[in-house]
């Protein structure tokens, strides 16, 4: 888990972390209930049985950990593994009350991997998260670049073919200057 992650409130936050075995090999395929969770909200009062963190496994010993937080301030998590990591994976969270309104191009190559044509296209958005992702409801300028789009996280693959069973929806905008991307944001 990382050092210092910054949130919003009432707005997902996600934090990776690796698990490896004695032998430095990746340990893949954990399930959530092996794993035990503290959260600690910005009064240092655990809340970890009312606002709990969701454990999933990405690949090759990688693993995400997923909450809401309820309220702006400094947080702390750990997860524990009696196996992997008995000292546990500690993070603190920087939990904002509103958005960052505005991300330049480099700010959002940080969250995810945007694909540009020549001609400063958005043709792909990808890496906002290791969910199933569904882009649509997308309109274009006259210059048929993207202003924005309607991004959505799904339960299962399956969902995503038929939009059914969204957990987040994002809106994703981008704004150009002399036909050149100059600002990306995304809100909740």
């Amino acid at each position: 888990m990382s050092d210092i992650i910054d949130g919003i409130k009432d707005v997902l936050v996600e934090d990776h972390f690796h698990v490896f075995d004695s032998l430095g090999n990746p340990v893949n395929g954990l399930l959530e209930g092996a794993f035990t969770m503290t959260l600690l909200n910005p009064s240092w009062v655990e809340v970890s049985a009312s606002l709990p963190m969701v454990i999933l496994f990405i690949s090759n010993g990688e693993y995400a950990v997923l909450w809401y937080p309820d309220d702006s301030g400094h947080w702390s998590g750990s997860v524990y593994h009696p196996t992997y990591e008995k000292k546990g994976w500690h993070s603190q969270y920087m939990v904002r009350d509103a958005e960052f309104s505005i991300h330049t191009i480099d700010q959002v190559q940080t969250v995810c991997d945007i694909a540009i044509t020549e001609n400063e296209s958005i043709i792909i958005i990808k890496g906002l998260s290791k969910w199933n992702l569904r882009i649509d409801t997308i309109n274009y300028n006259d210059d048929n670049k993207m202003e924005n789009a309607q991004i959505s996280i799904h339960a299962s693959g399956a969902d995503v073919d038929t939009g059914d069973n969204a957990l987040h929806t994002f809106t994703a905008s981008a704004e150009y200057v002399n036909k050149l991307l100059t600002l990306f944001k995304y809100k909740e």
